[in-house]
């Protein structure tokens, strides 16, 4: 086995601990040391039911818990690791050195306020590396009798302890889980465990073989994050187009990105992030998977897949953070999120997070309110079984919601001269949509090495509007007039149950270990839409004159009923395997074999998948794969057919590196994309008997393209997220397909955090940048052309750590208040003026 191989199979992913000066020194230590050790079971007992799959053992682990720990110790003060552990405050280099080697560590709780790490980088053992994250700070680490460490002042050079006072004794432990990884912690713009977002297997970014981006906890904190779509803003190779005030669709690689999953479940609706997500609090990270995703998901995207990976229970000692954040246009966003043991041994925990925001925007009328409150629980049941069970409930309450925008040009091609806050809603329009999450998952260790898992989830969702579309019948520059409302009420209710079993683990196969992960999944979905048409009470009016009071509907009429998407079910079973070849060289084969049954459509489809990676040496892994896409639609025509389902295949090929001992990720990718049936909204088109956008399936659409991705830490305490992308998409006759999404763009966002006397300051920006895009409509019958040149937009940020516990940081995003448009066509949409935001946050 490769020396990077050896490391790289070691890395277990980090807990979240946090050094308080809470009295817990009546708090009995848990008798145990490092995970992977205190894994002896003499006996464990737990049947798991898998849809075939039985996960068994025995439990009866006391004796095991206390004789290991003395070994574990000792085993852990003799091998090494690397660690790439960035300067800056002590408490938090100490907590993720305790994540990552799994050590008790007993301090006097506030010996480390106000103090300094230089951090750890580099190759070494456990009193090594004691020695050099507390190298100027006055202090040492001493190795106990149970294997534990304690932390207290080092001998001056008269030989003397400095005296200090009696202070309360506070004992962590951090414990990881090999088979998933977290960024919450690190610090780091990546993440270097393992993903199973592209195929199942539990492998690290470098050994993917497809792109992946990953937005971890620190760069949301860093850059003030709070939705999905500002996440995806910052995201190599997307962009987003927005259709009206509160909802966007992201596109990858040329196409819509519309696949979406938590914690490994699907999403099987709708085209808008806003329908499924309110904010980024509880997640701990956003892993962007572009190109075809059929392996991962039955319902696979040539764009790729979104995936969201939930905060966890994970923390041993009560620790948590509350903050708030104001920012323009009266926005109040407090939020907290506390995690805790819930028995002395810290083998049931629980965390519960809260968010909310109210606030106002830059466009006239417009008011929003959101609210998120998510709550989990895990047990180890055993060293080995862990259940986890958790709640999420969102809502999002929107008045002077706009449904489109006005349009861009008058019938003689003159601009429509209007300001970016002019909104298209009348006083009266609405949205409200709620949702609420379900899950329990069990996970289970084997003694060979397999992880097994299971997960069941249960959704519900509800969301009601009354909104009105300015038709174009002719916008004439001189009266104003030519609009014409188009009136909907929508009352929409959605459930949904969804179930995935899954196991993985090493086999051994001519003398050499491979992977193997299999599993079956299913789901079933129920959704009650109606429509209701407005009676208008009175024309529009001049263009010039409108101010948004316009009258409430003399009347609504049911237009039609839709049970177009009630009772459809999955079943799918997946099977993936990555084979080794040799040290260097590994192939990864499996497939997807998909049935998808709705109403009145039946369909069944296998999507295949394949990749090869070989480690040229210990930095550099050059990678290729193939995969194929299925993905019934619920878009319709004019007349309300449903567009056959997208089909599709990826090429990708390219080189993944690690720099700087993994601290820094980069990718540079080449690949090419095809697929069928793709949908294209056609402007000013509307499904007969509603206000339903409707849609036409085009055929033949090819994307090219080139991206550069990098992310992590270039120097100690300079986090870097860099992105490039240079795609082109054309349809079968070689026309441009999609030319209103940008293709080529640049984005870059930095932090540091200052060296020595100016550690507790951290400064940081980025930018923006997309080429010029177009798009070809039809204005009232004519036909014309909207374009927009490229755009640039900065962000910059700073942030101040008073102490351990409390900081101010402060995001500005826009700075020189570009003004251009997210959305352009017919009807155009202004993006986001400048914004100022201040945080502050406090520790506990």
């Amino acid at each position: 086995m490769s020396c990077r191989r050896a490391r790289r199979g070691a890395d277990t992913a980090p807990a979240a601990l946090l050094l308080s000066s809470l009295n817990l020194a009546n708090q009995r230590k848990p008798a145990r040391c490092a995970p992977e050790l205190a894994r002896r079971p003499t006996v464990l007992a737990l049947q798991l039911a898998m849809a075939g799959l039985t996960l068994g053992a025995t439990a009866h682990l006391a004796d095991a818990r206390a004789q290991g720990s003395a070994a574990s110790a000792s085993q852990a003060a003799r091998s090494l690791r690397q660690y790439r552990i960035p300067a800056g405050p002590l408490t938090a280099a100490l907590n993720r050195f305790a994540e990552e080697t799994g050590i008790f560590l007993t301090a006097p709780g506030e010996v480390t306020q106000d103090k300094t790490s230089p951090g750890l980088q580099g190759s070494h053992g456990i009193g090594a590396a004691f020695n050099a994250l507390l190298a100027g700070t006055g202090l040492q680490a001493v190795q106990q009798s149970d294997g534990a460490y304690s932390l207290r002042p080092a001998p001056s050079a008269t030989g003397v302890a400095p005296a200090v006072s009696a202070l309360p004794t506070v004992t962590v432990r951090a414990e990881s889980t090999p088979s998933r990884a977290v960024s919450e912690g690190t610090g780091s713009y990546t993440v270097a465990g393992p993903t199973r977002s592209a195929t199942g297997l539990g492998l690290t970014l470098r050994d993917t073989p497809q792109s992946v981006t990953v937005i971890s906890r620190q760069r949301i904190e860093d850059q003030g994050l709070r939705t999905a779509e500002e996440a995806l803003a910052n995201t190599t190779g997307v962009s987003l187009y927005q259709g009206d005030s509160d909802r966007s669709l992201p596109y990858s690689r040329g196409f819509a990105l519309q696949s979406y999953m938590v914690d490994g479940v699907s999403y099987t609706g709708s085209n808008s992030l806003a329908d499924h997500l309110t904010s980024l609090a509880m997640y701990d990270r956003v892993e962007i998977v572009r190109g075809p995703t059929g392996l991962v998901s039955s319902f696979g995207d040539p764009a790729g897949v979104l995936s969201f990976i939930r905060k966890r229970a994970n923390s041993r000692v009560p620790t948590g953070s509350a903050a708030i954040t104001l920012g323009r246009w009266n926005s109040a966003n407090p939020g907290f999120d506390v995690s805790t043991p819930l028995n002395q041994e810290g083998s049931v925990r629980a965390r519960f997070v809260a968010d909310y925001l109210d606030e106002d925007s830059f466009l006239d009328r417009h008011h929003r309110t959101r609210q998120l409150y998510f709550g989990t629980v895990e047990a180890d049941l055993t060293d080995r079984t862990t259940v986890t069970l958790g709640v999420d409930s969102g809502s999002n309450r929107i008045k002077g919601v706009t449904f489109g925008s006005f349009p861009g040009r008058f019938t003689n091609g003159a601009s429509v001269p209007l300001g970016r806050g002019v909104s298209s809603a009348p006083e009266w329009a609405y949205w409200e949509n709620e949702s609420l999450n379900a899950f329990g998952r069990i996970e289970h260790e084997f003694d060979t090495g397999w992880h097994g898992e299971t997960t069941l989830q249960l959704q519900r969702r509800s969301w009601d509007a009354e909104m009105m579309y300015h038709i174009n019948r002719g916008l004439n520059q001189q009266t104003g007039l030519g609009l014409s409302p188009l009136i909907e009420k929508e009352r929409n209710r959605a459930r949904e149950l969804y179930w995935n079993a899954s196991a993985n683990g090493p086999f051994s196969l001519f003398g050499r270990k491979h992977e193997l992960n299999v599993g079956v999944s299913a789901s079933r979905r129920w959704t009650q839409r109606d429509y209701y048409g407005g009676v208008a009470a009175e024309p529009i009016g001049s263009l010039y004159e409108w101010d948004g009071s316009y009258a409430y509907p003399s009347a609504w009429r049911l237009n039609s009923r839709h049970d177009r998407r009630l009772n459809v079910k999955t079943a799918d079973a997946f099977a993936s395997a990555r084979f080794s070849l040799s040290d260097a060289m590994h192939v990864i084969a499996g497939g997807r074999f998909n049935d998808w049954r709705g109403d009145v459509r039946h369909f069944q489809e296998l999507t295949p998948y394949a990749g090869v990676t070989y480690d040229l040496n210990e930095t550099y892994t050059v990678y290729a794969s193939y995969a194929e896409l299925f993905n019934p639609q619920n878009f319709r025509t004019v007349e309300g057919a449903y567009l056959d389902p997208k089909v599709g295949k990826g090429y990708e090929t390219g080189v993944k590196a690690e720099f700087l001992d993994g601290r820094l990720f980069g990718a540079l990718s080449v690949y090419k994309t095809l697929q069928d049936n793709t949908p294209e909204i056609i402007d000013g088109g509307f499904v007969r008997g509603s206000s339903e956008r409707a849609y036409r399936a085009v055929s033949g659409v090819a994307t090219r393209g080139v991206e550069l991705d990098l992310g992590g830490e270039l120097a100690a305490g300079w986090q870097a997220g860099v992105g490039l992308s240079l795609s082109r998409s054309e349809d079968r006759l070689g026309k441009a397909f999609n030319p209103h999404i940008p293709d080529q763009t640049a984005k870059l966002y930095t932090t540091y955090r200052l060296p020595g006397a100016w550690n507790k300051l951290m400064v940081g920006g980025g930018v923006r940048w997309q080429n010029r895009s177009y798009r070809n409509f039809s204005n009232a019958g004519t036909p014309s052309r909207f374009d927009q040149g490229s755009v640039t937009v900065v962000d910059l940020m700073a942030k101040y750590d008073f102490n351990s516990s409390l900081s101010a940081q402060i995001n500005v995003s826009n700075l020189f208040d570009r003004q251009y448009y997210s959305m352009i066509g017919q009807e155009v949409h202004y993006a986001q003026p400048m914004n100022i935001s201040v945080k502050v946050s406090a520790r506990f």
